[in-house]
């Protein structure tokens, strides 16, 4: 009964819409249109849905469009779809990589792949899953419902009047590693992606200047190395630093995620005791 998330990776800049828009780009070369209004490219989008929809079970589809005032048909095989959808699929490649390194493991201890979302039921999807994962994916369950079924399971646990609540728990991860801006805009990590939650982790850091009486915190969420490259969580200032030579004072920063992913970031100078915090709730969505 226990479920217990090992790693959690994706490319947040990629989904189903991906392949509509490269075969969008194709049929649009076809009609010797290298510019056109949003009323006609969606047009065409929506072309390209019904043609990757058509194709999921036939090995070719018609397209017919009227573009300014022309009647425009096309027909367009499975083969030639998938060579222009490849490459999107090289980018889900990497993630799945990601997470099963991440995860400190192989293909071989993968046991099931279950496959989520529309694009999931395009045969090249599929074989894709198949051939990274050495293994026919699972697609019994509809995969359009997959994620509002796992939900609505996880709320009925959290609510603490189900009968589940005593035979499920879901251990999860932190998607994204926990960090704080240091001198040069360089983002040093304290709790790095990945960790269990519950997670507790703290890093010692010293002033910069002579008698600094305050010193600015930064929180930062991502994988970059650059503060710019990062998602901003919040800042907040201790202030009250005792009057000492640069890098004598010690402040210690204590990062703390609980379980429902809230985090509390805490900083304390050791000779006052000074201390200030601040608790970061999700703003971001899910």
């Amino acid at each position: 009964g226990v479920f217990q998330v090992k790693s959690t990776a994706g490319d947040t800049q990629l989904g189903g819409d991906d392949f509509d828009h490269a075969l969008s780009r194709i049929l649009l070369q076809q009609f010797g249109l290298t510019t056109v209004d949003s009323q006609i490219y969606r047009q065409v989008i929506n072309a390209a849905k019904s043609a990757k929809h058509q194709l999921t079970d036939n090995e070719s589809a018609d397209i017919s469009l009227n573009i300014q005032g022309q009647e425009v048909d096309i027909n367009i095989d499975r083969a030639t779809a998938h060579a222009i959808w490849s490459p999107i699929l090289q980018r889900t490649q990497v993630a799945c990589e990601q997470a099963l390194n991440d995860a400190g493991m192989t293909h071989s201890d993968i046991d099931d792949v279950v496959l989520v979302g529309g694009s999931t039921r395009m045969p090249l999807v599929r074989d894709f899953a198949k051939t990274f994962f050495h293994k026919e994916p699972h697609v019994d369950l509809n995969p359009d419902e997959v994620v509002a079924i796992g939900a609505a399971i996880q709320a009925d646990v959290l609510t603490g009047n189900s009968e589940l609540a005593e035979d499920i728990l879901l251990l999860d991860v932190l998607p994204l590693s926990l960090g704080i801006e240091i001198m040069g805009g360089i983002v040093e990590r304290i709790i790095p992606r990945c960790t269990p939650i519950p997670a507790s982790a703290s890093q010692r850091f010293t002033t910069h200047v002579d008698a600094q009486q305050s010193m600015k915190l930064h929180v930062l969420q991502g994988e970059r190395e650059l503060v710019n490259d990062n998602r901003s969580l919040a800042q907040f200032s201790l202030d009250g630093l005792p009057n000492l030579p640069a890098g004598v004072p010690r402040i210690n920063v204590v990062f703390t995620v609980d379980a429902n992913g809230l985090l509390q970031v805490e900083a304390t100078e050791e000779f006052t005791g000074t201390q200030a915090a601040i608790t970061v709730t999700p703003a971001h969505g899910l």
